[in-house]
């Protein structure tokens, strides 16, 4: 899977509904001449995701260093921290998935609330078969399953 904005592909790698890697390239034509430039480029750029039981993120794995996720109740990241014990990033979010208050890179955990991955150039969150908008608190289109997801007859089920 891919995506290309401003001059720049994204490639995401998936293990079933998990997201396992990513990585990026300024070349959208894919004119890259030989096998090992591109590998050499992809190993420059590869981004590793670590997920705990239940897509709660753990850990993000970069040429650059290793960084610890930390995440609420709900599954939700919060804070992440370099191999030292430094805080690189932080977000709260309000009861929408709206982003109020962040340090560091804003997207240098795209997370949010359970599932959702922002695509930071479109400001919409990635729900794997849909997005949702945290500027109007609902999703864009409706569930693709439909009502064939569950019991319609009762509320709690036995």
């Amino acid at each position: 899977m891919e995506k290309c904005s401003e001059g720049r592909a994204t490639y995401f790698v998936w293990d079933g509904n998990t997201i396992l890697h990513e990585y990026f390239s300024q070349d959208v034509e894919n004119s890259v001449e030989n096998a090992s430039e591109a590998e050499a480029e992809i190993a420059d750029n590869l981004v590793t995701w670590v997920f705990n039981d239940g897509f709660v993120p753990s850990a993000k794995i970069t040429s650059e260093g290793n960084y610890s996720i930390i995440s609420d109740y709900l599954g939700t990241p919060v804070e992440a921290y370099d191999e030292q014990g430094h805080k690189v990033w932080s977000a709260e979010l309000d009861v929408y998935g709206r982003v109020n208050e962040f340090t560091g890179e804003k997207d240098f955990i795209p997370f949010r609330y359970q599932g959702q991955y922002e695509d930071v150039e479109i400001g919409l969150y990635y729900n794997r078969f849909r997005y949702y908008d945290p500027e109007q608190g609902k999703y864009t289109h409706v569930d693709p399953i439909g009502l064939a997801g569950g019991n319609l007859r009762c509320m709690v089920c036995k």
